[in-house]
């Protein structure tokens, strides 16, 4: 049986436990509804996403694949009245499409536990559906987390959302048939599971401070600038361990806030020689704010990658 975990107090900052005790439902159309965020849709290096709880919230506010939990454990901090709070999950079931690829005993008689997807489903000619397995991917600095990826190969045939101009306000659908190895990312869900307190590992007595309802909080969830995905990379370097105290936790969590999806120019792959950016195909467009179908089909359209992508940093 989950034991529930008291709020804590480290270095003046409150962490609130958000439990997730059952299994989120999993929809099908999580697994294929990628895109890909203004800033790093240069051709033939780009990053698609999938399991982004802001793509239910910029693309299609129909669609939620993850537990409102884990969203808000990824929204940074929050300050009322002068009191710093962040949101970090536990006890956690990992979602029904998701499998748990790492769990780290800790100190105090708890374990992280991280959840990638189980797979990514994607067109391999000749029509049939191909389903890649999600793996865990550590940065190489940073002392942040990974996100899971999901290697897409040549041949295969992605369908994704696509900025339709120079910022988030609309998509639209682009079709690609890859021609080089590409990642699909998706966003982590992780957690701590608890065991009985002690009287040797029990949170200390202090309690979370209540605040005025009329006090307004600086930042109560994820904003255009920080989407779900934020301050992680891929890397093939040494390994970080996953296997982090508490307070670390929180240190990680604050970093989030205000971090977006970074590509620096410098790492993308080279193109055709310009060094310039290029948008994803596709002139017709949506409104991020309608709720009907969440993106128009385009023509279908190649990538000429000539190399690997490019490592992500957080």
């Amino acid at each position: 049986m989950m034991t529930t975990h008291p709020a804590e107090l480290n270095n003046g900052v409150w962490t609130s436990w958000l439990p997730v005790t059952t299994a989120w439902p999993a929809d099908p159309t999580c697994s294929s509804a990628a895109w890909v965020h203004y800033g790093i849709q240069a051709t033939p290096g780009f990053w698609p996403y999938v399991y982004d709880p802001a793509y239910g919230q910029t693309v299609d506010n129909e669609l939620s694949c993850l537990p409102t939990e884990a969203t808000q454990s990824l929204s940074g901090a929050t300050t009322v009245s002068g009191v710093s709070t962040v949101y970090s999950l536990g006890p956690l079931v990992c979602p029904e499409a998701y499998m748990t690829v790492s769990t780290s005993v800790n100190t105090g008689s708890s374990t992280s536990v991280v959840c990638c997807p189980t797979c990514a489903e994607h067109l391999q000619p000749p029509l049939a559906v191909r389903r890649n397995p999600f793996v865990r991917n550590l940065p190489q600095s940073s002392g942040r987390d990974g996100v899971c990826t999901s290697a897409m190969t040549s041949g295969q045939i992605m369908t994704y959302a696509a900025p339709a101009g120079n910022n988030e306000a609309s998509f639209t659908e682009a079709t690609t048939t890859l021609k080089t190895a590409v990642p699909m990312m998706a966003v982590p869900v992780e957690g701590y599971n608890f065991g009985a307190l002690t009287a040797s590992s029990a949170t200390p007595t202090a309690s979370l401070p209540t605040t005025s309802s009329s006090t307004s909080a600086s930042s109560t969830g994820l904003h255009q600038g920080a989407k779900i995905g934020i301050g992680v990379g891929v890397g093939t370097g040494a390994a970080i361990g996953i296997a982090i105290g508490t307070a670390l936790l929180f240190l990680r969590r604050r970093k989030y806030v205000g971090v977006q999806y970074p590509v620096p120019a410098s790492e993308l792959p080279a193109d055709d020689g310009s060094g310039e950016a290029k948008e994803m195909p596709g002139s017709s467009s949506f409104s991020a704010t309608d709720s009907h179908s969440p993106v128009k089909q385009e023509s279908a359209q190649e990538i000429d990658g000539r190399s690997q992508p490019a490592e992500l940093y957080g």
